[in-house]
């Protein structure tokens, strides 16, 4: 076992004051994390109330500990698309909105404009995932920031 060299670690009165400085620079921070990871719990698992809702959901569970909690498919209107946005219907705990669209890309999509093509927003149930409760089309072109899109939609819906 060999003893400690002169001037290493924190055995100086320089390296202490150094590490007071430091500390005092991130002690509000360091205090603000354990407080957050006391109020927090990580490993509450989110997508329990749904399970409860969707009744007889098909849960397949990976090599990585992921569930699969939903499967939403829809054959006519979300195949072979980009689901580029999904949320939650704040009124309901049973309902998502997903924007789906070509899978071309900008450059595509920039190259031909004419090109026959529809947007969707399909809202779905967690009741009955094989079929959308609802569905808005927009034309090509229309939906390119989907995003814009469902919030636009959220916004009519909560206005009238």
């Amino acid at each position: 076992m060999s003893l400690p060299q002169k001037g290493v670690g924190l055995s100086n009165a320089a390296s202490r004051k150094g590490f007071q400085a430091f500390f005092s620079k991130v002690a509000d921070m360091v205090e603000e994390a354990l407080q957050h990871n006391e109020t927090v719990d990580i490993l509450k698992n989110d997508m329990l109330h749904m399970e409860g809702a969707a009744g007889t959901a098909l849960q397949l569970e990976t090599e990585e500990g992921l569930k699969e909690a939903f499967t939403f498919t829809d054959l006519s209107h979300s195949k072979n698309k980009l689901i580029s946005y999904i949320r939650w219907i704040p009124e309901s705990e049973k309902l998502i909105a997903c924007a789906a669209m070509d899978t071309a890309s900008f450059d595509e999509r920039v190259d031909a404009p004419s090109r026959s093509s529809k947007s969707v927003i399909l809202i779905w149930s967690l009741e009955n995932p094989l079929v959308p409760q609802q569905l808005f089309v927009a034309p090509s072109g229309e939906m390119y920031g989907s995003r814009a899109a469902v919030e636009s939609y959220f916004a009519v819906i909560n206005a009238s």
